[in-house]
């Protein structure tokens, strides 16, 4: 079963318009995801990113497969309506890391139990970033 990790319809692509306006009404409640300084993930089929903390805020790089590479301030991405098409693709290609994980600590485990018990943060943390990602501007509070 760990074969399936390859399968190209685990990674969700990015919503179309659509379809996005459908996921802001299904994610309005969705508690924020967290991110924190000095993080940093890749997979070869989704992509990668990586995060600096500076003084004015942390800065957030990624670049999703066959995507340009971007570099960001957090704070931005989540208040900037401009900014909304690079929260989308950061967020998704966040929420995928965290589902192609989840997915891999799962069929990792025998016992689908307590598979199920140990993958569930990892698939909450892939619906908050889902949830960000499709979510219009807002302020976080706290932060730079």
């Amino acid at each position: 079963m760990a074969s399936d990790l390859n399968n190209e319809e685990i990674i969700l692509p990015l919503p179309g318009e659509e379809e996005l306006i459908r996921l802001r009404k299904e994610h309005i409640k969705r508690k924020l995801p967290t991110l924190d300084p000095n993080q940093h993930a890749d997979n070869t089929k989704i992509g990668w990113f990586k995060t600096t903390d500076t003084p004015t805020g942390m800065i957030v790089e990624w670049q999703m497969i066959n995507c340009d590479e971007h570099s960001e301030k957090f704070h931005k991405l989540e208040s900037i309506p401009q900014l909304a098409h690079l929260r989308l693709e950061f967020g998704w290609l966040m929420a995928n890391l965290w589902k192609v994980e989840g997915l891999r600590l799962l069929w990792a485990i025998p016992d689908p139990n307590v598979g199920m018990k140990e993958s569930s943060r990892y698939f909450t943390e892939e619906a908050r970033w889902r949830g960000w990602a499709v979510s219009v501007p807002f302020k976080r509070e706290n932060i730079k």
